[in-house]
């Protein structure tokens, strides 16, 4: 099903890189903000909860939710040791980690920490007769109006499950008539809780009752409509969980009974080993101890161990981060794995010297930026040295800046940009049908992607496949954690330049831009070219521009196209040969 309630978590993670959130709070929030929370202020409440989607986002659907949660576990654990850690600690589920110094008992230390939270379901197609819609997502209102409204909102869900159950139990009418006269009263109290009115009072069922003795079959189809129409009702009421009405993340919080967690052997959740106390790996402790209070997950201890300005990884996996996305390589090129199958440092006295720096400004992710592109490095141009390629032909040692492709992302922020037509407000939530209408299942699911003119941040990502434009540019597979893209280069993205509708879209929008802005058609060629490439065109680019568009407008006339439409088309058919050039897709 759908999760409507990540666009918090998505509008949490862009608010924090805006504020400039200290990173070491961006980590601790995203692993223990439910718990955070609980410590004030009250109005970073919601906040601090909805930053728990980072786990919650685990999650896997399916019909069988509760028997694939050593899997959820296992995606948990990995995402956040890659994420923060730069390390793949997956690895030592089924043994001791066969390259880094991670035991098995290190990874069920962890997964007690992640065994011991609570995680949101977000209901499939067998949630009208069994599981939860909304089941266990976290009310951003923690007033105890709030939980009242929930217990009540539940308990009438229940009681009208109960008397649906009654009514489907198996029987021609349940056997013998009078065997109804004792749930008269209790099937009235059910339906007035679930739909807060009596809509059937006790005459008519006596009235139906008593039919019953007379016309067996006549009273059978009476009563396969009650239960036809009990279905419909559970159906608009919803399903236990949270009311559609009260706001709620899709977040994470402690579980009723946190408890260490015993060692799969072979990775097996059914064949149990020795009991693993909850704790970080050995080999990254920064304490004899790992003091977890009683009745809480760790979550939290683990959270400021992440954080904490003395663990050796965490700066430095963020920093060779932001590097990469000036540099199209980090400093380490395996940011994602940072263990002895990854890549070494090609500067390791700068990736700790960049660390200590980010530590130092308050793990401050804007003065990262800052320092970075102030630095002789990042000015250098792309040109070519032939003495220096024959030395460092793949650039380690950055004596120029290496040519790359905008991702995915920039290309259509770019393209709607240069249109006119972005929407540079907030993006809020998706046009989702109402709840009560999803009849998506295994073989039918969910698929819509909602075109928008926002930032390609607002995108509705679909879990459980490519979205059609960010996977064919390379975008992020939504079901893993990407820490660097491939780039890539197929027809299908030519064709899609030349083909998609949203592109011709896109293409009309600068093409009207271009003939509004300016009289001359020297002037309209220069705005053009200076809004797709930044830059002025050569006194050859114009004359070829002009002697194209020209061409163009003349070939529009002979196939009857207005005199109005024709400058409109044929700068628009300039700007798809803007958009999917190389200069325009590529950073130099």
């Amino acid at each position: 099903y759908p999760v409507p309630e990540l666009r918090y978590y998505r509008d949490y993670i862009i608010d924090s890189f805006n504020r400039d959130k200290p990173y070491n709070q961006f980590v601790r929030e995203q692993i223990a903000g439910d718990l955070l929370a609980k410590a004030g202020p009250k109005q970073e409440y919601a906040e601090k909860v909805i930053a728990t989607g980072f786990i919650a986002v685990s999650r896997r659907f399916g019909t069988i939710p509760y028997q694939t949660m050593h899997e959820v576990l296992e995606d948990s654990i990995q995402t956040m040791g890659r994420t923060f850690l730069g390390l793949t600690l997956k690895c030592a589920r089924c043994h001791d980690h066969k390259f880094d110094p991670i035991t098995t008992e290190d990874y069920y230390g962890l997964y007690g920490i992640f065994a011991s939270t609570q995680y949101p379901y977000a209901g499939s197609e067998t949630s009208i007769s069994k599981d939860n819609y909304r089941e266990h997502f976290v009310p951003l209102n923690p007033s105890k109006k709030t939980k009242k409204e929930i217990e009540e909102y539940n308990h009438r869900v229940e009681e009208l499950r109960s008397v649906l159950k009654y009514l489907q139990e198996e029987s021609p009418l349940k056997g013998e008539v009078d065997k109804y006269e004792g749930q008269v009263e209790s099937l009235k109290k059910a339906i007035e809780l679930a739909e807060g009115k009596e809509d059937f009072d006790g005459e008519p069922l006596k009235e139906f009752l008593e039919a019953a003795k007379k016309n067996r079959d006549e009273t059978r189809e009476k009563y396969r409509g009650m239960v036809r129409e009990k279905e419909q009702k559970l159906r608009e009421i919803g399903f236990p969980g949270i009311p559609g009405d009260v706001e709620a993340a899709y977040a994470v919080v402690d579980g009723p009974d946190p408890s260490d967690a015993h060692v799969q052997k072979k990775g097996e959740p059914g064949n149990q080993g020795d009991l693993a106390p909850r704790n970080v790996p050995a080999v990254l402790r920064l304490s004899d101890t790992f003091d977890i209070p009683e009745g809480s997950s760790g979550r939290l201890q683990l959270a400021d161990w992440l954080a904490s300005e003395k663990n050796p990884l965490t700066a430095r996996v963020m920093v060779n981060r932001i590097w990469q996305h000036h540099f199209g390589k980090g400093i380490v090129q395996s940011p994602s794995n940072f263990g002895v199958m990854g890549d070494a440092p090609t500067h390791p006295e700068l990736l700790d010297w960049l660390a200590q720096k980010f530590v130092e400004s308050g793990w401050s992710i804007k003065a990262m930026h800052r320092l970075i592109v102030n630095s002789k490095t990042y000015r250098l141009s792309s040109g070519f040295n032939e003495a220096n390629e024959a030395i460092d032909p793949k650039n380690d040692f950055l004596w120029h800046t290496d040519r790359r492709r905008l991702d995915a992302e920039s290309i259509r922020d770019t393209m709607l940009a240069a249109s006119g037509l972005l929407d540079r407000s907030r993006g809020g939530p998706h046009p989702f049908p109402p709840m009560k209408d999803w009849g998506y299942t295994q073989h039918a699911p969910f698929q819509e992607t909602y075109p928008s003119t926002h930032r390609s941040v607002y995108l509705m990502v679909p879990r459980f496949q490519r979205h059609p434009y960010l996977g064919l540019f390379d975008g992020p597979d939504p079901n893993r954690s990407t820490g660097k893209r491939p780039e890539s280069t197929v027809p299908l993205q030519a064709l899609f330049f030349m083909n998609n509708d949203f592109v011709h879209e896109l293409c009309d929008g600068f093409g009207k831009r271009i003939v509004e802005s300016r009289d001359a058609d020297r002037d309209r060629v220069e705005f053009a070219y200076r809004t797709a490439f930044s830059r002025p065109p050569t006194q050859e680019e114009v004359e070829l521009t002009q002697a194209y568009v020209t061409g163009y407008q003349a070939k529009l006339a002979e196939e009857g196209v207005s005199e109005g439409d024709r400058p409109i088309q044929a700068w628009g058919s300039l700007a798809r040969v803007l958009f999917s050039s190389n200069e325009f897709l590529y950073l130099d």
